[in-house]
Parts: structure tokens; sequence; C-alpha cells
């Protein structure tokens, strides 16, 4: 499993938990679980990759079992041989970046509290600072970073084999583009008098002109969206396959380019405002692919002569 990065995962406890393990447990006796390379994984550093693992995938027992634990111990050293490998290669993350990508995440954690009072006191709570965390996701997602530079030089895609890939999901009847939407939208029944549509339409034209002024999309969407099933998310309607939604709003969204806002479109609920966060094509998909593949081999090549040592009366 090539779990997602940190900085994606929704949700303070993520980040909070992970930065507590490391900062809270500091001062707690260690072990020494596993050597790689001569670089040791204690024995906090191994739990803090159980509760990222716990994120990624709920299924796994809390605590987990012994073989469990082992396995999550291994996946740990397959990091480390990657990022050894990173830094041999001189490989570095742009810490302008990740500074941005960093400080965005922290921005969206504290809207998930009713106050920024209620998040620094849940930090308070767990004897973290602010500029502790920071550092913790700041570190998080420069190995990411270094990590996904590592593998993607091994990753070639020619247009040759995108089109056979096309034609592959074509065949399956998979789809070959994805969208990332959020949406604000004024209800307008088709039953509507004309008066009522107008008067909807242009409401709708006022909160676009507030939103390319540089109002936030989601702040908007919660504040005045009646779609329940998207308002308090901030519209973010997820990932949604080309040619299994409205066909009127795939039109409006087929010509937007990520990051841009279309014109109201009116369809049987109303008129909506929709924003492009981000798009997969036939390419990204059989990038994601071809980026698993290859950081399986090379993971595989970095074992076979790596150093590797386990002390399991630890796990």
């Amino acid at each position: 499993m090539r779990c997602p990065r940190v900085l994606e995962v929704s949700g303070a406890v993520v980040c909070l938990m992970l930065a507590a393990v490391g900062l809270l447990w500091a001062g707690e006796v260690e072990h020494i679980v596993a050597m790689v390379n001569g670089q040791a994984i204690t024995s906090s550093e191994l739990d803090q990759e159980i509760i990222y693992r716990q994120i990624c995938d709920p299924i796994l027992a809390f605590p987990p079992t012994r073989q469990e634990k082992k396995l999550i111990l291994e996946r740990l050293i397959d990091r480390i041989l990657l990022l050894q490998e990173a830094e041999a290669q001189k490989i570095s993350a742009e810490q302008e970046a990740i500074k941005k990508t960093v400080g965005n995440f922290l921005r969206d954690i504290q809207r998930e509290y009713p106050s920024r009072e209620a998040f620094e006191q849940e930090l308070e709570s767990l004897g973290i600072e602010i500029g502790q965390l920071r550092e913790a996701l700041r570190t998080l997602e420069t190995e990411r970073a270094q990590i996904d530079q590592l593998v993607a030089r091994q990753v070639v895609v020619t247009e040759q084999e995108v089109e056979a890939y096309k034609a592959e999901l074509r065949q399956a009847r998979q789809p070959t583009v994805s969208y990332h939407l959020a949406h604000i939208l004024l209800r307008c029944p088709p039953t509507a008098s004309k008066e009522e549509i107008e008067a909807t339409e242009q409401r709708a034209l006022e909160l676009l002109i507030e939103l390319q002024q540089g109002a936030p999309f989601e702040t908007v969407a919660q504040q005045v969206s009646e779609e329940t099933s998207t308002k308090a998310l901030g519209g973010d309607m997820g990932y949604v396959d080309a040619g299994v939604f409205d066909p009127v709003l795939e039109k409006a969204v087929a010509g937007l380019e990520v990051g841009t806002l279309s014109s109201p479109v009116r369809n049987a609920a109303g008129f909506h405002i929709l924003k492009l966060l981000d798009k997969r094509t036939a390419r990204d998909f059989l990038y994601s692919r071809r980026f698993v593949e290859a950081q399986d081999m090379l993971i595989k090549r970095l074992r076979a002569k790596a150093d590797i040592q386990i002390f399991e009366q630890f796990l």
C-alpha cells in the first residue's frame, strides 16, 4: 500500500497525533528496533509510523499485532532506504513550496476548530507549540517530496503509451478523465417563474464577481450554498468521473483550467458556480500506476544491497 502523503490526509487528528508521538514520547525510554545501513530506527519512530498507518488503513488493529507491527517496520525501512538514496543522489525539496504547503495545511486544520483559540488549546493540551508542529509537518512533507522526485526519475510515459491506455480504459468502460470539483448551488427548480429565475441568476452572477475579486470559495460555499451534502465541506464534491454526472455541468467543467471558476450554469437543481480544483487524465492514471511500479522496483534494488538488522525482541 502506498499511503497518501500526510498533508493530504483530512483532519486535525492526523498531524496532531503524529507530532504528539514524536514530541511527547521523546523523553520515554527508547529502544533501537532496527538498523538500516547504519541508521537506527527507534521505538518512538516506529510508534509514529504505526499511527500514520492507522490513519491510512483504518482496518488495521489497534494496538497492532506483533506481525502487523513487523510489517509496518518493513515499510518504514523501505521509506528510509528511499530517503537514503535521495540523499545519495543529492535530491532536495524546494523549501519555499514546502513552507507554503505546510502553511496551507495548518490553516485548513484551524478551520476544523470553532476558533483559533480552540485550536491553540488543543495544542496546549498535547504539550505542543505551533512552531514544533510546523517543523514536524515540514519534515514529513520534505521527505515525501524527496521520495517523489527520486521515484519520478525512474518513470517514463510516452504519448503512444497514453493513447494505448486510453483505448484500454474505454474498452473496459472506465473513465479517461476525473475532475475534483467544488460548487455553490443556488436552488431554482424547473417550475420557477421567469422572475425567480432572473433573480437567482443575478444573485449567482454577484457571487461569481465576489469570488473573482478574491473571496474564499470554501467560505462563500459554506455561507450561501443550498446543496446540503457539500455545504459544510466548502462545496467540495470530491473527484467526479467524466460521463457519470450531469452533462450540463460536465460541459461547463470541460473548458476550465485547474483553479478557475465557471460562469453560473443552470440544471434541474438550480444555478451552479463550479471550481475545478484538480483534473486527472489518462496520462495521470498511467503515471500513478507506473510510479508505484517504479517505486516497488527501486525498493527491491535498494534492499538487495542494504545492510538491514531487525531487533524483534523490542517489537
